[in-house]
């Protein structure tokens, strides 16, 4: 399982056609997070790079609805 600074994966959700979604904790908040990981084997791939960077930005965009996930942060880790 792949490790992240600030957080503890818990197991796999997803799998994906390009990226991996993980069950998480966060140690600054305690909170339950789903993180979504271009898999191994995109990790070096700069157009899945690109494309799930895009993804995230325009998630953040939406701000917050009912009927959506949160979205907390989108970043290179």
């Amino acid at each position: 399982m792949p490790e992240i600074s600030g957080y503890i994966l818990n197991s796999k959700l997803a799998e994906g056609s390009c990226a991996d979604i993980y069950a998480a904790l966060e140690h600054s908040t305690g909170r339950l997070v789903a993180i979504k990981i271009l898999s191994p084997r995109n990790a070096n791939n700069k157009v899945e790079q690109k494309r799930l960077a895009n993804e995230g930005a325009l998630w953040l965009s939406l701000g917050q609805h009912e009927n959506m996930a949160q979205a907390y942060r989108v970043g290179v880790m």
